[in-house]
């Protein structure tokens, strides 16, 4: 795959990255990495998990992503034009 780093680099939303620290297929490494081309994104490691973590820790997982959810609310709404962009085929 081409090297994604720079396009990661123009996002301009709230991102959080979640990986499981036994995931062979993409190793938390990877997570932490991608969390780092993001400007302002989070990372958590989910422990005692694979690469299908969210399905063997689905509470844990649940509670991760509606934490970001509910710390990003009001940037999500758009209210704030900083945040806000337009998808490219909207005119």
């Amino acid at each position: 795959m081409p090297d994604r780093r720079a396009a990661y680099a123009d996002i301009a939303v709230p991102c959080h990255v979640v990986s499981f620290a036994d995931d062979l297929v993409a190793p938390p490494g990877y997570g932490e990495e991608l969390a780092g081309c993001i400007p302002s994104a989070t990372f958590d490691l989910v422990g005692d998990a694979g690469h299908f973590g969210y399905l063997e820790r689905p509470e844990e997982v649940n509670q991760i992503i509606a934490k970001h959810f509910a710390g990003n609310g009001a940037r999500l709404t758009g209210k704030n034009p900083d945040t806000r962009r337009r998808a490219p085929w909207a005119s």
